[in-house]
């Protein structure tokens, strides 16, 4: 399994990316409300990596066990900003699909 404080930093940068697109003036929540999903979800994240490191999850079935935990994004910084409900989810989307990419990237080792 890769370094977690790797991934978080690498998480921040790819969600400071992320944000300088028509999202650029909520990029501190954005960043925000991402690590903290992904902080929320370290024991999963760890345990699916270990999974994949044995051969006992594939690529696809983590992206899809992260991709389940999206309730757990809350984005409450984001919900008073008054953002569009079209908008939050989104950027909700955009979000959990950077953490995904991101944990493939830097726990899948």
């Amino acid at each position: 399994m890769g370094d977690m404080n790797l991934f978080i930093e690498e998480l921040k940068k790819n969600l400071l990316e992320l944000a300088s697109g028509s999202f650029h003036k909520y990029s501190s929540q954005l960043i925000k409300d991402g690590t903290d999903f992904a902080l929320k979800l370290e024991d999963d994240l760890k345990k699916w990596a270990a999974e994949y490191s044995i051969h006992e999850m594939t690529k696809e079935e983590f992206e899809s066990q992260v991709k389940s935990k999206k309730n757990l994004l809350k984005m409450e910084s984001l919900k008073h900003e008054g953002l569009a409900k079209t908008d939050l989810n989104k950027l909700r989307n955009a979000i959990v699909e950077t953490v995904t990419d991101t944990a493939t990237m830097y726990l899948l080792k």
